[in-house]
């Protein structure tokens, strides 16, 4: 499992995250009317402050989804790693600039079609990225094994 092949991998915007987050605005809303059936003497205040809420989540949520990340994930088997003995290495590249070696890569969550991976460049901030086996079928095989040879 050592040799990985090496793969570059589109990321875009992850449907399933939208659905998600799309789902969860949908359960404040019953949340906030199954309140207001449950308890009609509430203070109008209580109600106001509760559906303010809910829709600044829900403008975060598609703030969140409209800012994802858009780039390439790529595995070089052939690089070495500055300052290992290991061969491979991960790249980060996203529109119009040059590819980054990544510091670190971290496998967050993994639901077989669509995975969440925190990537850390060298300088900056971690970046967190959804990855969608529909975005490149013929290639989220070779991505996998890469990730679980070299995680």
């Amino acid at each position: 499992m050592r040799n990985a092949p090496s793969v570059t991998y589109p990321v875009g915007r992850c449907a399933f995250y939208g659905r998600v987050l799309w789902m969860c605005c949908g359960l404040g809303v019953l949340a906030l009317l199954l309140m207001q059936w449950s308890y009609p003497t509430m203070p109008l205040w209580w109600a106001v402050s509760g559906w303010l809420a809910w829709g600044a989540w829900c403008g975060v949520a598609v703030w969140s989804w409209r800012r994802q990340p858009v780039g390439r994930l790529q595995w070089d088997a052939r690089a070495a790693q500055p300052g290992s003995p290991a061969v491979g290495q991960w790249f980060w590249q996203t529109e119009g600039v040059a590819p980054r070696a990544l510091r670190r890569l971290d496998w967050v969550l993994d639901a077989q079609s669509v995975l969440l991976l925190r990537l850390q460049v060298a300088q900056g901030r971690p970046v967190w990225v959804w990855l969608q086996a529909v975005d490149a079928r013929e290639r989220w095989d070779d991505l996998r094994r890469a990730l679980m040879a070299h995680t």
